[in-house]
């Protein structure tokens, strides 16, 4: 408390000093007005970041930005939404105002500019901000050690599941202080009931790096906590192919011994990268808030966020029966949205329910003491149902709540909270376990209660056992942790080989991982590639640095077949070779040195035009809907997208469209200029089988050509994907001396 209070008066104390100085001087005035400005709106930035996240700028923050914010319910955040933008119209007007009192002093006071400095530097010193950037930079150096490389184990291949169906409920920020009757009174009775007869681990304590839905869930099923894998690039996240490949999951051992894998949840499946950890790790059917926008239209039915739970639970229940009807074992997971910060939302199911056990209102709760009781149905009905016997029910929360209704009453119990993990199975006695633990732990404690031993899953270890080493017992004795985190972060690409490829679909495997290039990485000292940057292809160092990959369209470097790729090496004296597509496709090793056989530097440039993949935001969409990284046609007539509207330089150029249609007859595509005036090529889209190519035309621009966009039309009823498209020189000289 006394560093806090000291960091709130050093900011309060820096900020009237720098409206004070700036007021007495107009020496710089609009200089140092603009200083203040973008000083308070960063402090105003933290405070927004802060009531989203909880704990500031932190790995969920920036997490959240790497994998985009589609499918975030905004409009739940509107009151801190409006306050951040009132913050900045009067900062501004504060600003402002000081500037125009400044300008009226008739002599300027120079020597209140060196003043005005200090305290701009005191400000962002003590500026949250500027810690949590601080906090984040050293976590950016974490080192893996052996040690920690052999504590990561996998799941052993010879466990006896018996075949026992597996039920996991993620509760939506559902931690276990609300149990506590001394501070909310009787707010969940049916999850309290159940408790007794369950395996109740009463001390799951919540580690960083699985604070955040999909980290807890990530933390749960393999053990690990998730990290992000580089920092620098805040979009790269979607230029990965696999997520986290280097993890074994429980839901790819189970996957792997015939078990069906089921994934229902209510918001957005790519909201937070959910979908692709899904489909990298056994789930073989993802049901989300767009599969109960066709089974269950109705508005009614949903939130901002997503689908209501009484909604999402039944469905549960029936895909349960489902499955229970097969002779298939299963994992069904379900993660449920209503209880989501920061007030929640009370389905139909539960009418005007009301929880006044506070003797006042609070919204978050009404949402928490409805999921209570549908929860609780869902448990009961599972258990009671013919192949209750042979299901093992786990109730968990996917992390502790965020900034919501209560945090004042959460945040003055801070020492007792603690997530839920509560196990059903009929071969288990009902107990209450307090044995120190973290979500880490829970995929290890179910498989070592379903096969009574001790079953470790990467850093996790059973919570009902003692445990010898993991993450979580480093936590408890004090131990550094940052090599299990560094760790971690490696399994993005765990594989250091030396050995890269080409995909037949154009990315560039290394190791575990395939990535979406362009892109520039360093050569280590034994060749394997680290320091992968995606900014490559924009802004590339010509020449680029020793010890380097720059792998790019051909076009890039000299005459080359459009759109096929290039590897630009460079070694540690400098010198450079080109490879190229054909034996990329076979496989090189970035060790050998025998192909840098003489001094050679390539002038790279990158004036052509390459969209690989659509993010949501992309600006461009007409009829289009952008998911997974594609277009896609909803089979109604229209433009789906057009774009980039980029200036071109006189010359030929092949243009390449590059998606799925079968068969089109009416779908079309072309190359147009001035608004459409101007028609540089048209085509019926190509049949893409066995190419992915629905449009191949070579395009002859006589003069340097503005606003130069690509269209693709879609005819009613035919399917029509689209996943990127290439402008690209046909015909370039070699560009090295």
């Amino acid at each position: 408390m006394i560093t806090i209070s000291l960091i709130h008066l050093l900011l309060a104390a820096s900020v009237i000093l720098l409206l004070a100085i700036n007021a007495w001087s107009n020496q710089l005035v609009f200089t140092k007005s603009a200083l203040t400005f973008s000083a308070l709106a960063v402090l105003a930035t933290w405070w927004f970041i802060n009531r989203l996240s909880g704990n500031g700028l932190n790995y969920a923050t920036l997490y959240h930005l790497q994998t985009g914010l589609r499918g975030a319910g905004f409009a739940d955040f509107s009151r801190e939404i409006i306050a951040l933008l009132a913050f900045y119209v009067g900062a501004f007007l504060i600003a402002g105002t000081v500037a125009m009192c400044a300008k009226r002093l008739v002599r300027p006071q120079r020597a209140n500019t060196i003043p005005y400095f200090l305290a701009l530097a005191v400000f962002i010193a003590a500026n949250p901000l500027t810690l949590d950037l601080y906090k984040l930079r050293r976590w950016d150096h974490m080192i893996a050690d052996n040690k920690v490389a052999a504590e990561y184990r996998a799941i052993p291949g010879t466990l006896n599941l018996k075949g026992k169906n597996i039920v996991i409920i993620y509760g939506e920020s559902l931690e276990r202080t609300y149990l506590d009757e001394t501070i909310f009174p009787d707010l969940m009775p049916n999850v309290s009931r159940l408790s007794k007869e369950a395996v109740d681990f009463t001390n799951i304590a919540q580690a960083e790096g699985t604070g955040w839905t999909v980290a807890g869930i990530v933390a749960s099923l393999c053990g690990i906590p998730l990290t992000i894998w580089d920092n620098a690039d805040a979009n790269h996240l979607d230029r990965l192919n696999k997520f986290l490949p280097g993890a074994l999951c429980l839901p790819d051992y189970l996957s792997d011994r015939g078990y069906r894998t089921e994934f229902i949840g209510g918001a957005s499946a790519n909201f937070a990268g959910k979908e692709r950890f899904l489909s990298s790790h056994g789930f073989t059917t993802v049901r989300d808030v767009e599969y109960f926008r066709h089974a269950h239209p109705e508005e009614s039915n949903f939130s901002s966020w997503g689908v209501h739970d009484d909604v999402l639970l039944n469905t549960a229940f029936d895909r349960f029966r489902a499955l229970s009807s097969q002779k298939q074992p299963f994992l069904l997971t379900v993660l449920t949205l209503d209880t989501h910060h920061p007030s929640g939302h009370v389905p139909a199911a539960c009418g005007d329910q009301a929880y006044k056990g506070l003797g006042e209102r609070y919204p978050i709760l009404d949402a928490i003491s409805c999921s209570d009781r549908l929860i609780g149905d869902l448990i009961d009905k599972i258990r009671n149902s013919p192949m209750g016997s042979n299901t093992c029910i786990v109730l968990a929360s996917d992390h502790l709540a965020m900034p919501n209704d209560v945090s004042e009453i959460l945040g003055a119990n801070t020492d007792k909270r603690r997530n839920l993990l509560m196990i059903f199975d009929s071969d288990a006695k009902p107990a209450k376990i307090g044995k120190p633990a973290t979500t880490v732990d829970s995929g290890s404690t179910l498989l070592s209660l379903l096969t009574h031993g001790s079953v470790p899953v990467g850093f996790g270890r059973p919570a009902n056992l003692p445990a010898r080493d993991g993450l979580t017992r480093a936590l408890i004795t004090g131990q550094d942790v940052q090599p299990y985190y560094a760790y971690s972060r490696m399994l993005w690409m765990l594989d250091a080989s030396p050995r890269i490829a080409i995909t037949g679909d154009g990315m560039l495997r290394m190791g575990d991982q395939e990535l979406d290039p362009p892109l520039m990485f360093k050569i280590g000292n034994k060749g394997a590639p680290s320091d992968i940057s995606f900014n490559a292809g924009t802004k590339v160092l010509s020449p680029i640095p020793v010890s380097t990959g720059y792998i790019d369209y051909c076009a890039a470097f000299y005459t080359a077949p459009a759109a096929a790729w290039c590897l630009l090496l460079s070694d540690e004296q400098g010198r450079q070779v080109l490879v190229d597509e054909g034996e990329l496709r076979n496989g090189i090793d970035l060790s050998d040195k025998a192909r840098f056989k003489a001094r050679r530097q390539y002038e790279i440039t990158h004036d052509f035009i390459v969209q690989r993949g659509f993010p949501p935001s992309y600006p461009y969409l007409i009829k289009g809907v952008a998911n997974h990284r594609a277009v896609f046609s909803n089979l109604s007539e229209g433009v789906l997208f057009n774009g980039p509207f980029a200036t071109v330089a006189a010359g030929d150029y092949r243009v390449i469209i590059r998606g799925s249609a079968s068969s089109p007859k009416a779908s079309w595509a072309d190359v147009i200029s001035d608004g459409g005036k101007t028609v540089h090529a048209h085509h019926v889209l190509l049949d893409s089988l066995g190419s992915g190519r629905v449009f191949d035309q070579t395009v002859h621009l006589q003069k340097t050509t503005e606003n130069v966009e690509i269209r693709v039309y879609a005819a009613a009823g035919e399917p029509i994907r689209i996943d990127g498209f290439e402008l690209v020189p046909v015909h370039q000289t070699a560009r090295s001396p």
